[in-house]
């Protein structure tokens, strides 16, 4: 029996998620390659809690051409990258009502986890919620998920993990995990169905 259902945030819960980044390549003229070097080492080790997104992008001011601080930044990167989507929150309320605990399991560095569960009241929202900033863990690493199934205290086959990205739901599958791929709002629901929620 379905005890758990986990919700990924960026591309589930957040339909923006990335224009931020886009659109600051077309505000300040920037090579993509340069973002991405950002993206792909300095933002991961924020995102495993291993660095503070605030001292990593003050690095990146005279390479940037930052004319902005580090705060007004934050809070462009945050708002832009911050639309809910109303119709799966509904979905969570909607469960929640019938019992089922709806858990967040995201990739977050901490600034704007904190910006997601207290700005955007996520926290208050959902019903938990697991952030690899904060356990030092990170999709789509299996001990991610080892984790939460470790601090549920519930059979693997007994939680149902729901993400936009493929490769996330590798691990989980293998770990009975019920995962499913996020495509659009009546897929889920349909997919949802077939296990009787």
């Amino acid at each position: 029996m379905i005890k758990y259902i986990l919700f990924d945030i960026d591309g589930v819960i957040i339909t923006s998620a990335g224009s931020f980044s886009r659109h600051f390549i077309r505000l300040q003229g920037l090579n993509e390659d340069a973002m991405q070097e950002f993206f792909s080492w300095a933002f991961r080790q924020c995102t495993t809690g291993n660095a503070d997104l605030w001292e990593q992008i003050s690095m990146y001011f005279e390479e940037w051409w930052w004319e902005w601080t580090v705060d007004e930044i934050l809070d462009m990167w945050f708002t832009k990258d911050g639309k809910l989507d109303k119709e799966i929150l509904a979905l969570v309320a909607k469960l929640q009502g019938q019992w089922y605990r709806c858990i967040l399991a995201s990739n977050q560095e901490r600034h704007r986890a904190r910006y997601l569960l207290d700005t955007l009241d996520l926290r208050k929202t959902f019903d938990g919620y697991y952030i690899s900033s904060d356990i030092w863990r990170m999709k789509p690493d299996r001990d991610f998920y080892e984790y939460i199934i470790a601090d549920l205290w519930v059979p693997a086959n007994e939680i149902i993990f729901i993400d936009d990205s493929e490769k996330n739901l590798v691990e989980p599958k293998n770990l009975w995990i019920h995962a499913l791929f996020y495509n659009d709002y009546n897929s889920l629901v349909s997919e949802l169905e077939s296990f009787g929620i």
